[in-house]
């Protein structure tokens, strides 16, 4: 049995996510916890903010958003581009949702993620 640090109730171990990192070698919340965390506003701003980080660290680009700015977008529910609703729903986690938000930069020539030069669009 293991406690999770999020509902802060004991379950099996199987019920939490393997990780090599950790001295038991498993997640400190458990799997629902976690999927409930990935699929809220600031588990999807702070997994979109992961990525340009990523991608502007590859450029050697700047990267002067937050993601408190992402999670401002995400909260309008928009595309800023065709005003279309964003949808999360899909037929699995392995599947690529066509209406889910991504962080775009305007001017593709320039390699920065700032306020100016970014947008979240399907």
């Amino acid at each position: 049995m293991k406690l999770c640090y999020k509902c802060n109730t004991h379950k099996p171990i199987n019920e939490f996510s393997k990780n090599k990192t950790k001295k038991d070698g498993r997640r400190s919340e458990c799997k629902i916890c976690m999927k409930d965390y990935v699929s809220s506003i600031k588990g999807k701003s702070s997994r979109l903010f992961s990525s340009c980080k990523r991608r502007a660290n590859l450029s050697g680009g700047a990267l002067t958003i937050t993601r408190e700015w992402i999670e401002e977008r995400l909260n309008l529910g928009i595309c800023e581009v065709t005003g279309i609703a964003f949808n999360y729903e899909g037929k699995s986690n392995f599947t690529r949702q066509p209406c889910a938000p991504s962080v775009d930069r305007k001017d593709s020539q320039n390699p920065d993620y700032t306020p100016e030069n970014s947008r979240l669009v399907l």
